[in-house]
């Protein structure tokens, strides 16, 4: 792969419950040279609503980008959502990127009534959405007919400060969603697949060959797309540490891999800050992947990797 991709890193956090905390945040991590700050999209969380907070935490900065990570498509019509990014982009000052997915947490489902799908038939109405939200933004009226929407002269107002669009961001573990990435998405999380019971994540599948597996998945359904695509991944894990064989078995007990893989795999941050940021210099020339978001948690530790490595 190539390192075409210059670094950037994000926040993601889901605990941001006062205006105060959100403002704070916000200013912390433009001053630290982060890119984007994230907000979750769970039903049932202790937080603040995504869309409108990030309005917000966009208002207390000047260059911050701001992201949704992601969406819930199930949730959301699309001939509505395609209004509210424009909105969203346009009092943002074309500062939004937006996080989409075909939804995943059983949770999400049970509270609302609506019906958890089968995986198929949830990543191909994400697809047919991301085709109605980008004729939206290609389009002054929308017309629209598929298996799961129809939109019938639409006008497709206000429009996005971003052109074409805000980019779109799509993530997943599957081939499916991969796929429907590579052929739709200008930035793509590598994330790892969910598990069959809709709970978490599968940590079996960490390692740098589940990673590559995945990136041909994307690279086979982007052709002459993929030198555009941006390739992002969630960290789980960061260690900053002298004794990085320590760190790597804590997170080896804890995600239930082996030392090795612990060590091996991209998921996980772990030594010093030097060994951190060969890392990810090693990681984008491996997988390309330029592109890393961050647990807030991990914010502190990792603040002198990213003013290293940011822009780079």
């Amino acid at each position: 792969m190539t390192d075409s991709h210059p670094f950037r890193f994000g926040a993601v956090t889901s605990q941001i419950r006062t205006r105060q905390v959100l403002l704070e945040t916000a200013r912390k991590l433009e001053d630290g040279g982060f890119a984007t700050m994230l907000l979750t999209d769970h039903l049932g969380e202790d937080r603040l609503s995504a869309i409108p907070a990030l309005v917000s935490a966009a208002d207390a900065t000047t260059t911050l980008r701001v992201g949704s990570l992601v969406l819930n498509n199930d949730l959301r019509h699309p001939a509505v959502l395609a209004g509210e990014i424009a909105t969203v982009d346009v009092v943002t000052d074309g500062r939004f990127e937006f996080g989409i997915g075909a939804g995943w947490e059983k949770e999400d489902y049970d509270r609302t009534g609506i019906s958890l799908d089968p995986a198929p038939e949830r990543i191909r109405r994400l697809e047919e959405s991301i085709n109605v939200l980008k004729a939206y933004f290609g389009s002054d009226v929308v017309n629209f007919s598929g298996e799961f929407y129809t939109i019938t002269d639409m006008p497709a107002v206000p429009k996005a400060v971003q052109q074409p669009r805000p980019p779109i961001l799509v993530g997943g573990g599957g081939k499916r969603v991969l796929s429907v990435a590579g052929r739709c998405a200008d930035i793509i999380g590598v994330h790892l697949p969910a598990t069959k019971d809709g709970t978490g994540q599968d940590f079996n599948s960490a390692t740098p060959k589940d990673v590559e597996k995945r990136i041909s998945w994307i690279k086979e359904a982007a052709g002459d797309r993929m030198s555009s695509i941006e390739l992002c991944q969630n960290v789980f894990e960061v260690s900053v540490t002298n004794d990085r064989q320590a760190a790597a078995k804590q997170v080896a007990e804890r995600f239930g891999m082996s030392q090795q893989d612990a060590l091996d795999s991209p998921y996980f941050l772990l030594g010093s800050q030097e060994q951190i940021a060969d890392q990810l210099r090693h990681n984008r020339e491996r997988f390309g992947i330029s592109y890393l978001i961050l647990p807030m948690r991990t914010v502190d530790a990792m603040m002198p990797v990213v003013q290293k490595l940011a822009g780079t």
